[in-house]
C-alpha cells in the first residue's frame, strides 16, 4: 500500500509544533529568571545604598560626638580630677573607660542633636599615662571614644586629645618676631622643635601692607628634629609646627622654616609670600591658628609670692673660701629693687627660710659660713646656697625642691652655675634685665653632655630651675632678661613679662616664653624631651589657668 506525500509529512508538523512550545517555555521561564535577577539586584542596591547611607550617617554624628567631646573638655580645666566632663572618672585610673558628662548628663546613649535626633552618641574617655604615650599624663592627654548610631548602623571613632599650652612650644612670643631688630638688625635663630607668635606687626612687603607675625632673616632656621609629644626619638617624621598668628615673610634666601628632609609637621599662619613658599617646608600647611594666650608670668608672681620659702634677705661672704665673720657678711635687701643678688665666683651667698631667723651678721654667722647643700631642704635653715668657691664638676647652687623662691632684687650670674634645684624663681622686678646671665646655668650634667653623663633637666625627680620675671601688675610693663657671651649653655625655664634677650651665639635648652623673644645672634634653642612633664611648681597649672585650645594627636576609625 502506497502513502501519498501528505499523508508521510503531518508527523513531522507534529513534532515542530511541540519544539516551538518548548522553545517559548524555554524562553519566557528565562526571561523571568533574568527578570528576577535584575529586580533582585535592583533591591539589593537599593538596600545597599540604604545601609551605605545610615552607615555614612552614623559616621558623621560619632564625628559629631568627638566635637562635642572637645567642647566640654575645653571647659574642664582638669582632666585627672573627678568634676566636669570628667565626673565619672577614678582618680589615678588609666585603663578604665569611663562615660563624658557634659553638665547635665552622662553622654551615653543620647539623642543626637537632641531638637531632631538624627540618632544616637555615646562618649567614653579614658585617661593617658606617659608609659602608654610619650609627653602625656593624665592631666595634658586624654582618649575620647564616640560611638554613632543610626537604626542598625553604628560607627566608632576614637582620638588622642592633648592641652594645647605655651608648654607646648619650644619657644613662645606673645608680640611678633622680627629676627635681629632689638640688637641692631643683624641677628638671627635657630630653634629645634615648635615655635608659637601669638601677635602681629603690620609690615608692608613689596607694596602691600601685612600683619607679619614671624619676619627671618639671616641663616635662621626652625628645625624638626626633636621628638614632639607622642613621639618615639628616632622615629620620624616628628610633629612640631610653627604656628604665628600673622603672616611669615623673611629677608633673604638662606632662612627655612623646615627642610626638604624633615619638613615641620604643621606650618600655620595667615599666610606668606609665593617669594618665600620654596622656604618653608611642612607636611600641613594652613591658615587655622588656635589662641594659646600668653602666661603672663605677673599673675602667676602676684598670686604664689605669698608662697615663698625663703626670708627676704640674702648674704654674701667674698673672704676664702665663703667663712666671714658676722661682720664680713653682706646683707642684700631682697625687698628692694634696686638691689642686686649677685651670683659670682669667688663668692658665697645665702638666703635663709622665711621661719628660719637666721641672721648673718649675727650670732648665726658660723652656721652661714658652713651652710652648704645639706642645710637646705626643710624649713628652718635655708633655701638658697651658692658656693663660688666650689670646684668643677659639682654642684655649686642648691635650693630647695618644690618650693617658690621670690624677690624684688635683680639677678645677676657671672659665674658658672652647676645647680641642684626643682624650683620656681618669682623675680618682681621691672627692669629689662631683671636677671643677667653672662656664664652657663645647668645642672651637673647639662643637656649638650646628656650622652657622657646621666641627663637630670626636664626629667622625673630630676634638676630643673625655673624663673618667672616681672611686675605682680599685668598692667605694668617692663621685667625681662637678658643672655650675654658666647658659648653659654643654659638648660632653664625662662618666662618674662618683658623680653628674652640674647648678645651671641648660644645654646639655649628649655621652655622660653615672653611678651617679646629677641633674640640678635642666632642662639640655638632645643626642645628637651621629657620637661613639659616635669615642670616644677606651678608653671604647669600657670599654663594651664588660663583657657586652652585642645589638639589631635590621633584620629583613628574603630569600626
Amino acid at each position: 500500500m502506497s502513502m501519498t506525500p501528505g499523508h508521510m509529512r503531518q508527523p513531522a508538523r507534529r513534532g515542530e509544533s511541540g519544539m516551538a512550545l518548548m522553545l517559548t517555555l524555554v524562553t519566557t521561564l528565562l526571561t523571568l529568571i533574568v527578570s528576577a535577577t535584575i529586580v533582585t539586584m535592583a533591591l539589593n542596591e537599593y538596600q545597599n545604598s540604604g545601609v551605605a547611607e545610615t552607615s555614612r550617617l552614623a559616621y558623621q554624628i560619632a564625628s559629631a560626638a568627638v566635637e562635642k567631646a572637645v567642647y566640654e573638655l575645653k571647659r574642664d580645666a582638669d582632666w585627672a580630677d573627678s568634676i566636669g566632663a570628667t565626673a565619672d572618672h577614678t582618680l589615678g585610673d588609666t585603663t578604665t573607660w569611663y562615660r563624658l558628662y557634659d553638665g547635665a548628663a552622662f553622654v551615653e546613649n543620647l539623642d543626637f542633636p537632641t531638637a531632631s535626633p538624627l540618632g544616637r552618641i555615646t562618649v567614653h574617655l579614658r585617661g593617658v599615662s606617659n608609659a602608654e604615650v610619650r609627653g602625656c599624663n593624665p592631666e595634658t592627654c586624654i582618649w575620647a571614644r564616640a560611638t554613632g548610631r543610626v537604626g542598625i548602623a553604628s560607627r566608632r571613632v576614637q582620638v588622642l586629645l592633648g592641652k594645647l599650652t605655651s608648654a607646648d612650644f619650644t619657644a613662645y612670643s606673645a608680640t611678633a618676631i622680627n629676627v635681629g631688630a632689638g640688637g641692631g638688625g643683624n641677628g638671627a635663630f635657630t630653634i629645634h622643635g615648635a615655635l608659637y607668635v601669638a601677635n602681629c606687626t603690620n609690615m608692608n612687603i613689596s607694596g602691600q601692607i601685612r600683619c607679619v607675625g614671624l619676619n627671618m632673616q639671616g641663616d635662621g632656621a626652625v628645625y624638626n628634629d626633636r621628638a614632639s609629644v607622642g613621639d618615639t626619638p628616632g622615629v620620624t617624621p616628628y610633629h612640631n609646627r610653627v604656628l604665628v598668628r600673622g603672616h611669615v615673610t623673611g629677608q633673604g634666601n638662606s632662612w627655612m622654616v623646615g627642610t626638604p628632609p624633615q619638613r615641620m609637621w604643621g606650618v600655620h599662619a595667615s599666610g606668606w609670600a609665593a617669594a618665600v613658599d620654596n622656604q618653608i617646608h611642612a607636611y600641613h600647611r594652613d591658615n587655622t591658628v588656635p589662641h594659646v594666650p600668653f602666661p603672663d608670668p605677673s599673675v602667676l608672681i602676684a598670686n604664689q609670692q605669698v608662697n615663698r620659702a625663703n626670708a627676704m634677705t640674702a648674704y654674701s661672704c667674698t673672704q676664702p673660701g665663703g667663712v666671714c665673720t658676722a661682720a664680713q657678711w653682706q646683707a642684700i635687701n631682697l625687698n628692694s629693687s634696686a638691689a642686686v643678688l649677685t651670683l659670682a665666683p669667688g663668692a658665697k651667698v645665702v638666703i635663709p627660710d622665711q621661719a628660719a631667723g637666721i641672721d648673718c651678721r649675727g650670732a648665726q654667722a658660723p652656721a652661714c659660713s658652713s651652710a652648704t647643700g645639706a642645710d637646705v631642704p626643710g624649713t628652718t635653715n635655708f633655701s638658697l646656697v651658692f658656693n663660688g668657691f666650689a670646684g668643677a664638676g659639682v654642684s655649686n647652687l642648691v635650693t630647695q625642691r618644690d618650693a617658690y623662691l621670690y624677690m624684688q632684687a635683680r639677678l645677676l650670674v657671672t659665674a658658672d652655675v652647676r645647680y641642684q634645684a626643682y624650683t620656681t624663681v618669682l623675680i618682681e622686678n621691672t627692669d629689662s634685665e631683671s636677671v643677667e646671665i653672662r656664664a652657663s646655668m645647668t645642672p651637673v650634667c647639662p643637656v649638650s653632655q646628656a650622652a657622657a653623663c646621666t641627663q637630670t633637666f626636664g626629667q622625673a625627680s630630676g634638676q630643673t630651675l625655673a624663673f618667672a620675671i616681672g611686675p605682680s601688675n599685668p598692667t605694668t610693663a617692663g621685667g625681662g632678661a637678658y643672655v650675654r657671651g658666647a658659648g653659654l649653655e643654659i638648660n632653664l625655664i625662662m618666662m618674662a613679662h618683658g623680653s628674652l634677650h640674647n648678645d651671641n651665639p648660644q645654646a639655649w635648652h628649655g621652655l622660653f616664653i615672653a611678651n617679646q623673644l629677641d633674640f640678635d645672634n642666632n642662639p640655638q634653642i632645643y626642645y628637651v624631651d621629657g620637661l613639659r612633664l616635669n615642670l616644677p611648681i606651678g608653671v604647669g597649672e600657670h599654663m594651664r589657668s588660663a583657657f586652652f585650645g585642645v589638639q589631635f594627636y590621633r584620629w583613628e576609625e574603630i569600626f
